[in-house]
């Protein structure tokens, strides 16, 4: 069977262009592919980044024939239009502006060796037209790799380089340079950048950047520091966690998720409380092919739409590398993970389609026989489901975080849901036990147990739950059909809407 590796290498690349086929995914789920596209350049193209259209469509930013290239794909994946920027050499980041129009961001070609490389700036309207660009930097090899919108205009990062300074840029609406923040005060070195600004609820900003090399039990592991600036830039906290980053995102609950490199080839992914900084989870992957692929890369990590994580990037080896993506749950369990294409390719970006569990990733592929990338865009569904809706008879409940369903029971913060119901609840930490009262019923809870009390009088019932109280990211959630019935309630589920109601029967 080894002897036919080639013939099976060969079957995969055919089928990965003519029909968007997808290797199975290592586990009891995956991801199901949709529409694909690959570029057909005259000497090669490349996708870094992509982000949903306010139209359901698609914004594609890469390069392509030596240029910069901006693609807008609608919603099924047909091409709409397609901008080259002579200017620039490739695109890092991509959004949709206020306005209905696009910015792309990256760096110029070598232009002189007096400007070096520069970071670029393109404004784009709706039908891909130039509005105006703007580049930055000084003889060293800059470039922009995240943009986020602030009431001024844009904040840059990326290697902005002013006498190895940490630069971070504020520009108005048109790209004109406001103000330059030197964070170099904020971290150990000035090397380093963020792949990725996080813009977080409160108004602030997530930035990374170097910090020293850090001794582990498996060798040497670079460092990263995380710095969180208020609105006005100034800084709130700053953590130094172990690994090399690779990519952040906003999660919900005002938490952020970090994508780092470890040691040995492995991936580390965090999530915190963007407020203070604390760590909810740390969670190390290792590759699931270490033979063929001793390395995993996640080069883009986004938040799902039920609370868990999508990390996409590449198993790699000494010589190749294939397209890869790992599905973690809202407290950092792998789902499933999974690889597409074939071998020589790898996702570069990623992003959410809106209110359902459909993802679209860029990357870049070498077809059989060449040696010139190629860009992609890849369809997935993964089939998550929107938050749960609790509503307690006719009015909605304000929960301090969105429930979660594990293993398809509906879990609470157990504060919210016990002091909607009216009841009093205490938390005993050295027994990690919560006990709630109402009247002349009390119900008991451990967590990691699953079995629960409920007390009425003298009378004691013992109750089998099929999901324990557990904390996650730092809450303590209790499932809310046995708390619901426990005080004599009624819990009716609508499948369709995932609307949860308490009936109280008040």
């Amino acid at each position: 069977m080894e002897s036919r590796g080639w013939l099976y290498g060969i079957l995969v690349t055919v089928l990965a262009f003519l029909f968007g086929y997808s290797a199975p995914a290592y586990g009891a789920a995956g991801a199901a592919s949709g529409w694909s596209a690959v570029d057909n350049p005259e000497y090669a193209s490349t996708g870094h980044a992509v982000a949903q259209t306010s139209d359901g469509g698609w914004v594609m930013a890469g390069s392509k024939d030596r240029v910069m290239h901006v693609k807008k794909v609608d919603g099924k994946g047909r091409v709409e239009w397609e901008q080259y920027l002579y200017n620039g050499l490739a695109g890092f980041s991509i959004m949709e502006t206020e306005d209905g129009g696009f910015l792309a961001a990256g760096q110029t070609r070598f232009l002189s060796d007096e400007e070096g490389v520069q970071a670029y700036m393109v404004k784009l309207d709706q039908e891909g037209m130039m509005e105006w660009e703007q580049m930055y930097g000084g003889k060293g090899f800059d470039k922009i790799s995240s943009v986020v919108e602030v009431p001024e205009g844009y904040l840059l990062d990326g290697t902005l380089m002013n006498e190895n300074k940490r630069i971070l840029l504020v520009t108005d609406k048109e790209g004109t340079v406001l103000k330059q923040l030197d964070l170099s005060p904020y971290f150990k070195k000035s090397e380093g950048y963020s792949p990725a600004v996080i813009k977080t609820e409160d108004g602030g900003f997530i930035v990374t950047g170097g910090n020293d090399k850090l001794l582990s039990g498996n060798g040497i592991i670079y460092g990263t520091r995380i710095v969180k600036l208020n609105a006005d830039y100034t800084k709130q906290w700053a953590k130094d966690l172990k690994g090399s980053i690779l990519d952040g995102a906003a999660a919900g609950n005002g938490d952020v998720l970090l994508s780092m490199r470890g040691t040995q080839g492995s991936l580390l992914v965090y999530r915190l409380d963007a407020q203070k900084g604390t760590i909810y989870w740390e969670k190390g992957f290792s590759s699931p092919k270490p033979k063929s692929y001793y390395k995993i890369n996640g080069y883009k990590i986004i938040s799902t739409l039920d609370g868990g994580a999508l990390v996409a990037g590449d198993l790699s080896g000494s010589s190749t590398q294939i397209a890869y993506m790992l599905k973690l749950s809202a407290a950092g369990a792998k789902e499933w993970e999974q690889t597409f294409y074939s071998n020589n390719s790898w996702f570069t970006g990623a992003a959410a389609a809106d209110g359902r569990g459909e993802y679209l990733l860029t990357g870049h592929t070498y077809p059989l026989g060449t040696d010139k990338p190629k860009s992609f865009m890849l369809q997935v569904m993964t089939g998550e489901l929107p938050p749960v809706q609790v509503w307690l008879d006719e009015q909605k409940l304000e929960l301090s975080q969105d429930p979660l369903v594990i293993s398809n029971t509906t879990m609470l913060p157990v504060r919210d849901i016990f002091e909607a119901l009216g009841a009093s609840v205490t938390y005993q930490s050295s027994t990690k036990t919560i006990r709630a009262v109402k009247g002349e019923r009390t119900v008991t809870m451990s967590l990691g147990s699953k079995q629960a009390t409920i007390e009425t009088g003298q009378q004691i019932e013992k109750v089998a739950l099929t999901v324990p109280a557990q904390a996650i990211r730092g809450v303590t959630v209790v499932p809310l059909r046995f708390v619901g019935e426990a005080f004599g309630n009624e819990i009716r589920w609508n499948g369709k809407t995932r609307i949860a109601t308490i009936v109280t029967g008040a």
